[in-house]
């Protein structure tokens, strides 16, 4: 029997990584299962396929593109999560690398870093020690470490003038999952994926040896910045002579000079008009003008990394009354339009969950956690500069177009699952083995009573 060839280097990359799900990106675009997907391929199997050897070494040699989550399991010690540094809109490589360097040679000794094969950015790689605990800490610690980067880099934006950099963030979040006595998967919230690393075959020694953070040291980062505000960098620029929509949106003029390549990016993401709760349809071009507020938003999120759709609604109604996009803010097109991202993998999500201000102690809502995803972040941007184009054998590039996404798109499908709550009904999806509790269904409907607080018990009683 014909042994299989065994790679030091995959094997010591598999243990830092999560065996629950991983993204790829070819010529045709990007790719993910779904949640609901990896929890009932493992709820079937027991486990989920993880990437291979083959898959991981196409990687390395730039014939293929893969991303991962950290591994967020309690009985692994260790877990890969990426520091990457961008400079999509502005920024050099040259100052990308500096600032890697100037990482490296002081909070992260060791650093491990390497150019990104599709840009101006680079991709740094850290260990986390998370022995003694699992997915929730471990993506706790991210976040923390995620601000500490944010205040370093500002403050080293400041002494060097001269080399831009747009913007620094962790990347790999674990996915968090929530598990039945019996060991089946009851829930999953993704991670935000990463890209693995590209030169491991020949600096494998040298990723062996990057840094290692437990969660003292990160704390210690933490409350050392802790205090320090964290300010986007931007470079300084001519205000342009106003025009459309650059008063009180987020949208910038310089997008909306750009709409064609987000209706392109749009067709390939609603290929026939999608059904909504209603009479309306969602058509591509209204996932054009989504797209448009939802990738500002991603760029310049709230503190809490919350998406409220108040917000979308506002910046949609300003795009309206300025004429840049034709249709008025309808909220069952959107939530089709959204619930189509979801289903697609293009949107990273951190907490689905909300809290209507009806049902809030403090009177105040909570909005979901969510933000587009890098895939689909990068689409756009490719898609804006006339590229286009996926990485393929040789690091050659293939100019294909972001004409096709290879996913099932589920447009048509009835029993769509309802994740977001903001459904007028509730069709039940037969990817759930068992339907929901029947007070949540109730609690959906447009007719249910909402409880409201009485301030002076400070208790919830039913509206008369």
């Amino acid at each position: 029997m014909t042994q299989k060839p065994r790679s030091p280097t995959c094997t010591f990359l598999r243990k830092l990584i999560s065996p629950y799900g991983h993204g790829s990106k070819d010529a045709f675009g990007y790719r993910r299962p779904t949640n609901a997907a990896l929890i009932a391929d493992y709820n079937r199997k027991g486990f989920i396929r993880g990437l291979t050897n083959a898959q991981m070494t196409d990687h390395f040699q730039g014939k293929g593109t893969y991303y991962f989550w950290a591994d967020g399991r309690t009985r692994t010690p260790y877990a890969l999560l990426n520091i990457d540094i961008d400079n999509h809109k502005f920024g050099t490589l040259a100052a990308a690398l500096a600032f890697a360097q100037y990482l490296k040679g002081t909070i992260f000794p060791g650093l491990y870093f390497e150019p990104s094969t599709n840009g101006k950015g680079v991709h740094g790689y850290v260990l986390f020690d998370k022995r003694g605990f699992g997915d929730e800490r471990l993506h706790g610690l991210a976040k923390m470490l995620d601000r500490v980067l944010k205040v370093v880099h500002r403050k080293w934006q400041e002494q060097n003038p001269d080399l831009v950099v747009e913007g620094v963030e962790i990347k790999g979040h674990p996915p968090r999952i929530t598990w039945a006595r019996d060991g089946q998967m009851e829930d999953l919230i993704s991670g935000q994926f990463a890209k693995l690393p590209r030169e491991l075959l020949s600096r494998f020694d040298e990723f062996k040896a990057t840094t290692v953070l437990d969660s003292r040291e990160i704390s210690r980062l933490y409350l050392e910045y802790e205090d320090e505000p964290v300010v986007s960098a931007r470079p300084v620029v001519e205000p342009a002579k106003a025009r459309g929509s650059q008063t009180g949106c987020v949208v910038k003029q310089a997008d909306l000079d750009q709409w064609d390549a987000y209706l392109a990016v749009a067709k390939t993401l609603v290929v026939s008009p999608l059904k909504t709760t209603g009479r309306e349809v969602a058509t591509a071009e209204d996932m054009a003008a989504l797209l448009l507020v939802l990738e500002a938003c991603t760029n310049d999120m709230n503190a809490d990394g919350s998406m409220p759709t108040a917000r979308i609604r506002e910046n949609w109604e300003i795009l309206h009354d300025n004429g840049d996009v034709e249709r008025p803010w309808c909220p069952r097109r959107y939530t089709a339009l959204r619930d189509q991202l979801s289903t697609l993998g293009l949107i990273d999500w951190e907490d689905r969950h909300y809290v209507p201000a009806a049902l809030s102690p403090t009177g105040k809502g909570q909005a979901a956690r969510w933000r587009l995803s890098e895939a689909l972040m990068e689409m756009l941007a490719n898609e804006k500069l006339g590229l286009g184009t996926a990485v393929v054998a040789g690091d050659q590039e293939k100019e294909v177009g972001v004409r096709e996404l290879a996913v099932v798109a589920l447009q048509d499908k009835e029993g769509e699952e309802d994740l977001y709550c903001d459904k007028s009904f509730f069709i039940q999806s037969d990817l759930q083995d068992d339907p929901l509790p029947e007070w949540i269904i109730d609690l959906r409907q447009p007719e249910f009573i909402r409880p409201v607080l009485d301030a002076d018990s400070g208790r919830f009683r039913m509206a008369a």
